[in-house]
């Protein structure tokens, strides 16, 4: 099984996509609940981190 944040990272790995946070950033607006600790894991695995 994945989730919506696995699919975002394979859309990225896949070129689908550019980044992945502008599009978790949007999820949580619409109320889409993210924890702080895996938001940053996505944004590590994703290459995103400063």
């Amino acid at each position: 099984m994945i989730g919506t944040l696995g699919l975002l990272l394979m859309s990225k790995e896949l070129k689908i996509i550019a980044e992945v946070k502008p599009l978790m950033q949007q999820l949580k607006k619409k109320g889409i609940w993210i924890s702080n600790k895996l938001y940053d894991e996505v944004l590590r695995l994703a290459q995103e981190t400063d």
